[in-house]
């Protein structure tokens, strides 16, 4: 394009056309400049990140804001050069700013929630508590991957491979459990019962050596672990207790709980331990 003007200008019948032609040469300059910019700051913006978080627990994070910080460097940008443009036009940008500055307080109490939405997106990604690939559990029982933060809202695709959509605002005071944060490993509890005529000693000793099993063999527990039993109460029929593991993730936690249940199951048929079921003795009284 510099050629292609430079060009022109040496040939006398466009000279009087040379004030025209400056001006299209310029305004070609500012928006490859823009073009150029709005490049330069995604690679930027991707670089820094990978810089700054990379084997950090902020990683996640700051490629969760990635989205979000090259939007609004782009329109930056891009108000910027439009600007430039209608300065070089010969278009009094003065007037414009100061319109834009009252029109900008109008559309901002028009759009308090869309305005709502977005700063608390902004609060959930930079807080660090819900991140993109985090898996989580809404209030309301619903569980799965966080796909994307995005300016108004956030998807969340359940184990069901729907897509549940939830506004930001909502989100931020939503009370949630994040199966990510801090550490993707989790603790898994599974409550059993037994009937009270089994000896629980060896019922403690039994699921103890199951659970060491099944964490030796299973893919997706954490090892080294030590599995633990712990007594809570008794039952209308049966000694309720805890029994404690580790998974990796949330989904291993899954895989971890089939293996253990199949083989406790299988374990307590072979030991004669009995696993209790509701049930009632009833006592008939003799005519007197």
């Amino acid at each position: 394009m510099a050629g292609l003007y430079f060009g022109l200008l040496i040939i006398p019948p466009l000279l009087k056309y040379h004030t025209t032609l400056t001006l299209v040469f310029r305004v070609y300059s500012i928006v490859s400049l823009v073009y150029v910019g709005l490049r330069i700051q995604g690679k930027t913006i991707e670089w820094a990140v990978s810089r700054i978080g990379q084997g950090t627990a902020r990683e996640k994070m700051l490629n969760s804001l990635v989205p979000m910080t090259r939007q609004i460097g782009s329109l930056l940008i891009l108000a910027m050069g439009g600007l430039i443009i209608l300065d070089q036009l010969g278009i009094s940008i003065a007037p414009l700013i100061a319109g834009l500055g009252i029109g900008g307080l109008a559309v901002a109490l028009a759009l308090q929630g869309t305005l709502t939405n977005f700063f608390a997106g902004l609060n959930v990604m930079t807080d660090g508590s819900i991140r993109e690939g985090d898996f989580v559990e809404l209030d309301g029982g619903m569980v799965g991957p966080v796909e994307q933060i995005g300016w108004h809202s956030t998807r969340i695709r359940l184990l069901t491979d729907n897509m549940v959509i939830v506004s930001n605002g909502r989100l931020a005071d939503n009370l949630s459990v994040n199966y990510n944060y801090p550490t993707e490993e989790m603790s898994v509890y599974l409550q059993v019962g037994v009937a009270y005529s089994n000896d629980l000693e060896q019922v403690e000793q039994v699921t103890v050596e199951v659970a060491r099993k099944v964490l030796a063999e299973t893919p997706g527990s954490v090892q080294p672990y030590e599995p633990s039993v712990w007594y809570t109460d008794f039952g209308d029929s049966k000694i309720n207790f805890w029994v404690v593991l580790r998974a990796k993730n949330y989904l291993d936690s899954w895989t971890v709980k089939h293996a253990f249940v199949k083989a406790l199951f299988q374990r307590y048929n072979e030991q004669g331990i009995a696993i209790s079921f509701p049930a009632r003795n009833i006592y008939m009284r003799g005519d007197t």
